[in-house]
């Protein structure tokens, strides 16, 4: 049962096609983990930066707050001592 040249050359291009397709599937699936991999990486820091942002706000906010209480002290004592 030997097969002609026809047949082995349709067989041949049957096997590349079929490596061809699961080269391109496997392509997909590098692209895809990788894309998937970057967004929880790009998650990850934007919340980690998200979070140093906040912080710094707060500590920002409560220096605002000490210098507005002792302010305040600094105009209460000094409208004592005028008294």
């Amino acid at each position: 049962m030997t097969l002609s040249d026809d047949d082995v050359n349709r067989q041949i291009d049957h096997m590349i096609a079929f490596i061809k397709n699961e080269s391109q599937e496997k392509i997909e699936e590098i692209y895809a983990k990788a894309d998937e991999e970057f967004q929880i990486e790009k998650g990850r820091l934007v919340n980690q930066q998200r979070i140093k942002i906040i912080d710094f706000y707060e500590k920002k906010e409560k220096t605002l707050e000490q210098q507005k209480r002792l302010q305040q002290s600094k105009f209460i004592n000094v409208g004592r001592l005028e008294r």
